[in-house]
């Protein structure tokens, strides 16, 4: 995707009048990590995924929201000044391509960098904050995520490229529907094709409306590459790794179970030098496998797996990269499971303080999974008040 933005990129800037371009967004956020955003005044905030914004503030206002998610969330308009010769991460005019042409849609490219310059009440339920591009010197503090996540999107194949953006984007019935479009448009014997059975698959388990459905794309896919195996390694792995997804979604544990530590074996056996990739996907079987266990209340063992996969990760990603964060949360709730409430609450506080410097901050599952565990954890320490703040 990146290539793909980059491209409309070279064309889009040739048609802006000046050397500043100003685009806009809305969105709920949890009140505890909007808060966090107003400590971070002046500071910097990086973007971990393609992020969605707009030409139109008045599609940016309805996107907000009016304030009714209060006291849990607060509506939020973005308004994004991006100076051209500071922003160095492409972007690009989708509105023509978009499936909703009248949204005026902007893409940012992952890794791109902003400086908070205000955040102030727009009305009584609408919170105004401006972010304004940020130089390289200024953003040194967030230089690793940057570049590891502008390294990370260099990685898929062109055909692959937009139904990508769409599932980081959590766009995922505009994802199913385009990876059903290139089942349609490419050749049967094209070398993507059992990728995009494999993407098509792992779209509609994501969105468990038909896993029987999502489980037979993955199936096709994985037929088609054990013919070339193991030509595309990583691709088989991952194929692998939803299949088993679609069991443990089916509580089917045990099944689901052999499929990661299927992977897990085959990913033990490569060495690990210059296979970061493969040595990241490791990490997420590890994780996978620690979530099976504790579905199963079989909590050490549980940790046992959390803990190597965020062991893994904090070797090889930025330190304040989102994965780490997730496996931190994950850790925390099998201590919160486990009733052990200080590591528990250890877990959280470690988690928490990684979200602040990546964009989005979006009602995303794991974001609001995060804060039902911290509200859960104060429950059962019986601190009724604190709860009902993190709920």
């Amino acid at each position: 995707m990146h290539h793909y933005v980059k491209s409309l990129h070279s064309k889009f800037i040739k048609t802006l009048p000046g050397n500043f371009l100003t685009v806009y967004r809305g969105q709920m956020m949890t009140a505890g990590e909007f808060a966090k955003l107003q400590t971070n005044i002046n500071g910097f905030i990086a973007i971990n995924t393609f992020f969605s914004t707009t030409y139109s503030s008045v599609v940016a206002i309805t996107f907000a929201g009016d304030g009714s998610g209060r006291p849990m969330f607060e509506s939020i308009f973005f308004e994004i000044e991006i100076n051209l010769s500071l922003h160095k991460t492409p972007f690009a005019d989708v509105h023509k391509i978009s499936q909703f042409g009248s949204e005026k849609e902007i893409i940012l490219s992952m890794g791109s960098s902003f400086r908070i310059e205000f955040i102030e009440p727009m009305s009584d339920k609408l919170w105004h904050v401006k972010l304004i591009s940020a130089s390289e010197k200024d953003t040194a503090q967030l230089d690793d995520l940057a570049r590891y996540l502008k390294k990370n999107i260099n990685n898929e194949s062109n055909y692959l490229l937009f139904g990508k953006i769409l599932r980081d984007m959590g766009q995922y019935d505009q994802a199913e529907k385009f990876y059903e479009l290139l089942l349609t448009e490419l050749p049967s014997n094209h070398q993507d094709i059992a990728a995009v059975y494999s993407c098509l698959g792992s779209t509609i388990a994501k969105t468990q409306k038909n896993l029987r459905r999502g489980l037979y794309y993955l199936r096709q896919s994985l037929m088609l590459q054990v013919k070339e195996f193991p030509k595309n390694f990583i691709l088989f792995a991952d194929t692998l790794i939803a299949i088993g997804g679609i069991f443990i979604e089916r509580r089917k544990y045990q099944s689901g179970l052999r499929y990661y530590q299927l992977v897990r074996g085959m990913f033990e056996c490569v060495h690990p030098k210059n296979h970061s990739r493969i040595i990241l996907r490791r990490a997420k079987v590890y994780n996978n496998i620690g979530y099976v266990y504790s579905e199963m209340n079989q909590f050490s063992c549980a940790l046992k797996y959390y803990k190597i996969s965020v062991d893994i990760e904090t070797k090889l990603l930025p330190s304040n990269h989102p994965s780490i964060a997730t496996g931190m949360n994950n850790i925390a709730t099998a201590y919160l499971k486990k009733q052990n409430f200080s590591l528990a609450n250890k877990y959280f506080q470690q988690a928490n303080e990684i979200r602040p410097t990546s964009l989005p901050f979006d009602h995303h599952p794991d974001h609001a999974q995060m804060y039902n565990n911290l509200g859960t954890m104060e429950y059962e320490k019986k601190t009724f008040r604190s709860s009902i703040s993190s709920f």
